[in-house]
């Protein structure tokens, strides 16, 4: 095979291109231009001109191409290439062709059928996608091993039960600690575009792949109040521990309630404002969701909702569009907790405290006004999108809120 530099190269793969788009009859040429081969015409790259034209002219010369030059400029400039072998062209360039890829990929998808739901749709669009020869990111026909990796990681993804950390997950898998991580972006892409409880959780990719139950490290929830509860026979009496206590989320998946002295329950989102509410709120049993909470604390807490049905409950955010999801995703665990502070006028007293919205916030928080489960916020909302505002909590933390 000839050493090819890039622009022969390129030559040649556009060749190839051009030959597997559908019903192609006309003559299989590529014009020579300054805008698609911009190192041919480089007067400070002269070698690259030479020797793209001497590794062509061997492959004429197999009648694997077909050379026109400028006029007068023979052996100098080229205007265009004509493919005149494909497959002989494929062997130089151990390019496999787009119908054996297609088969390959074909292949691959057969061995996950039959699945449901979005996992289904998205096989099914694979496959119109290669019917209708359009792409099918971020899946490369041209990388086998990349493709059967994603496809295994997805499915992997749905078969999980209980959380798993994410390097366990990926040698179980995919047969090496950090191969999810190579992986990562394409599957995020996959689940945001299929998987209808993804688009909840915003851009935050941390919470969507938790929302899978895999994990970047194992968790543990902050706790704060008094709360009896047993494990394996045992009785734990959390109120104890003070300021607050540290427990693993598998621990809280085992554990049941049994009782509390506390009058409510805050969920709390950001870790400062955990700290800060800890002082102020004595009387209540405080719980840190960290963002999102994870399918662990989701459970744990629909285990506090069924066991103390008489305590009212509150969720304590930003004032923004994540601030707003949290609290979306927390009353499909636990319908009745309401926002902390819902109301509007905390604006006026936060002060030169609020950040203004940018436009995709100003979006999102359009649809969140229609958004089922967030009925009671219509008028906070409102406020938001009328004065520009958002406002983090750590912000009334400083104020004394």
């Amino acid at each position: 095979m000839l050493n090819l530099n890039k622009t022969s190269n390129a030559i040649l793969q556009q060749l190839l291109d051009q030959h597997e788009q559908p019903e192609r009859q006309r003559v299989n040429r590529v014009q020579i231009k300054a805008a698609k081969f911009s190192r041919y015409f480089d007067d400070k790259q002269i070698d690259e001109r030479q020797q793209t034209n001497n590794y062509l002219v061997e492959l004429a010369k197999n009648q694997i191409i077909k050379l026109y030059w400028r006029k007068w400029e023979e052996g100098n400039w080229l205007e265009a290439v004509d493919l005149l072998d494909a497959a002989a062209l494929y062997r130089l360039l151990k390019r496999q062709p787009l119908a054996e890829q297609q088969q390959a990929l074909r292949t691959l998808l057969a061995e996950y059928v039959p699945v449901q739901g979005w996992l289904a749709d998205w096989l099914a669009w694979l496959e119109q996608q290669l019917i209708q020869q359009r792409s099918i990111q971020p899946l490369d026909l041209t990388d086998p091993a990349w493709n059967r990796d994603v496809l295994r990681a997805i499915y992997g993804l749905t078969q999980l039960e209980t959380p798993i950390l994410e390097r366990l997950f990926s040698v179980g898998w995919l047969g090496q600690s950090k191969r999810f991580s190579e992986l990562e972006g394409a599957v995020l892409r996959v689940l945001r575009q299929f998987a209808p409880q993804a688009k909840q959780f915003g851009d935050n990719d941390r919470a969507l792949l938790q929302a899978f139950n895999l994990e970047k490290v194992p968790e543990y929830v902050l706790l704060a109040g008094d709360l009896q509860l047993e494990l394996h026979g045992n009785r734990l009496e959390l109120g104890a521990f003070r300021p607050s206590l540290g427990l693993p989320s598998s621990m809280l998946r085992q554990a049941q309630v049994l009782d509390s002295a506390c009058t409510e329950i805050i969920t709390i989102e950001n870790l400062t404002s955990f700290h800060s509410m800890l002082a102020r709120q004595p009387q209540a049993l405080l719980i840190y969701t960290g963002g999102f909470a994870s399918p662990s604390l989701c459970q744990f807490l629909s285990k506090l909702a069924m066991a103390l049905p008489n305590l009212t409950w509150y969720h304590w955010g930003d004032y923004d569009v994540g601030g707003l999801r949290i609290l979306a995703h927390l009353r499909q665990h636990v319908a009745k907790i309401r926002l902390w502070q819902p109301d509007p006028a905390i604006f006026q007293r936060a002060g030169k405290a609020t950040q203004s919205l940018n436009s995709k916030e100003r979006q999102s928080l359009t649809e969140l006004q229609q958004h089922p489960l967030l009925y009671d916020c219509q008028a906070l909302i409102g406020a938001m999108l009328e004065q520009n505002i958002k406002l983090e909590q750590e912000q009334l933390d400083l104020l004394g809120h």
